[in-house]
């Protein structure tokens, strides 16, 4: 995948091993404890393909850092300074400060699986991207909001917050604030609110859409409903992830939908006729998941549906439409 991007691959590789060298090491079903939330097998590792409208192509993956087995509040700790080695290799300064901030939503003990995720990518203009997740979904409602005010003020990103307000009587009703994430390597980090819901979420869905992209909602819903073949009404609940991201100083808001492979897929051709359907409805084309395919050893064959763990729909208010499709290791 770094190949075909024909860039210098130097710092790709640099980060690649300050975010995994000790966690690639977990072996999946070997009786270790689960050690990651980013795979139902604890496998700390997921790429991400991107067929969008204005994607350039790229290599993507999630990632968790630390060895396997050790304390969560440890691994959170030594996530924290090797993005921060990281973002010295990439020539990105001033942004140690978020990783910090996100460090400080997670679980202060070591209960819980996950605490930080990071997002690596490179596209073929070499410009490199880290984004940190960090769990939020912890303690009660009311605590994981405060949880995220109180971080966006730190991040100085009080007119995303702003941007999110009106939302709010459509989310807060229906929604947990599960995580927030920051896009580390612009002037302007772009942040992100992931959304799960404890409530019948499909009336909402419909909102928010409607308030975040205007006309251009029905296009988007509809698209969906077409790649699923079903309604939003008639998916399973826990199938889905809602995120906005916007600007940390303000700017339109974007939405995606994330849907859970492993809730919706029993047999192989389903994700495929999914990507397919949503490809032709929103007019992009599907090159990129074919490329990954041929990297991962199946040119022309279909994924076993195992190995899609989330298919996202995205929009945002200029029309520009994306799939990301989440790939867990074969």
């Amino acid at each position: 995948m770094v190949a075909r991007l024909g860039t210098d691959a130097t710092r790709f590789w640099r980060v690649f091993d300050l975010l995994t060298r000790e966690s690639l090491d977990f072996q999946p079903g070997g009786g270790s404890p689960r050690f990651s939330g980013i795979c139902r097998d604890g496998t700390p590792w997921q790429f991400c393909c991107v067929i969008g409208s204005q994607s350039a192509p790229s290599v993507r993956f999630l990632t968790e850092v630390g060895p396997p087995g050790a304390p969560l509040r440890t691994r959170t700790a030594l996530t924290v300074s090797r993005i921060v080695e990281a973002l010295d290799v990439l020539g990105i300064p001033n942004q140690d400060n978020a990783a910090r901030v996100l460090a400080a939503i997670c679980p202060p003990d070591d209960d819980h699986i996950a605490g930080l995720w990071v997002g690596f990518a490179l596209d073929s203009s070499c410009r490199p991207r880290l984004r940190l997740y960090a769990n939020n979904g912890w303690g009660d409602a009311t605590e994981r909001w405060l949880r995220l005010i109180a971080a966006l003020r730190q991040l100085e990103a009080g007119r995303f917050g702003a941007a999110l307000q009106p939302l709010l009587p459509l989310l807060v009703p229906v929604f947990s604030p599960a995580g927030l994430a920051v896009t580390l390597g612009s002037q302007t980090p772009l942040c992100k609110l992931y959304l799960r819901p404890f409530a019948p979420p499909w009336t909402a869905v419909r909102a928010v859409a409607t308030s975040v992209l205007g006309a251009a909602s029905s296009k988007f819903i509809t698209a969906i409903e077409t790649g699923l073949e079903a309604s939003l009404e008639a998916l399973p609940e826990r199938s889905l992830v809602l995120s906005t991201a916007g600007g940390a100083q303000g700017g339109p808001l974007d939405l995606k939908l994330d849907f859970c492979g492993h809730c919706l897929f029993e047999e192989d051709s389903k994700p495929e006729r999914l990507i397919e359907r949503l490809g032709r409805s929103l007019r992009l084309s599907t090159s990129p998941y074919e490329a990954i395919r041929h990297d991962l050893g199946q040119p022309g064959l279909r994924l076993p549906h195992a190995m899609l763990a989330f298919i996202g729909i995205g929009a945002d208010t200029f029309d520009a439409h994306r799939i990301n499709v989440y790939i867990t290791p074969p």
